[in-house]
C-alpha cells in the first residue's frame, strides 16, 4: 500500500486479515489512524510507515500487534 497518497486509517480496515504479516505503508499521506485501525493483525511482524504525516496516534493502536517485531515511523511529524 505504499505510495498511493492514503490519508486516512479507519475502523475497521483490516479486520479479516488476521494471517498478514508484513505490511508497508509508506509514502503515503497518512496524518489519522483510528485507534483500532489494526485491529485482528495479530500475526503482523513488520509495519512499516515512514514518510507520512502523522503527529500523533492513540495508545491502543498497537495494542492487537503482539507479533510486531519492526515498526519503522520514521520521517513522520510525531511529537
Amino acid at each position: 500500500l505504499s505510495h498511493n497518497e492514503l490519508i486516512e486509517i479507519n475502523e475497521p480496515c483490516f479486520i479479516q486479515m488476521e494471517n498478514l504479516k508484513e505490511l508497508n505503508m509508506s509514502f503515503n499521506k497518512l496524518g489519522y489512524i483510528h485507534e483500532r485501525g489494526f485491529k485482528n493483525l495479530k500475526n503482523l511482524r513488520v509495519l512499516n510507515m515512514e514518510n507520512n504525516r502523522l503527529v500523533k496516534f492513540g495508545t491502543l493502536l498497537f495494542q492487537s500487534l503482539t507479533n510486531l517485531e519492526i515498526l519503522d515511523l520514521s520521517s513522520n511529524q510525531l511529537d
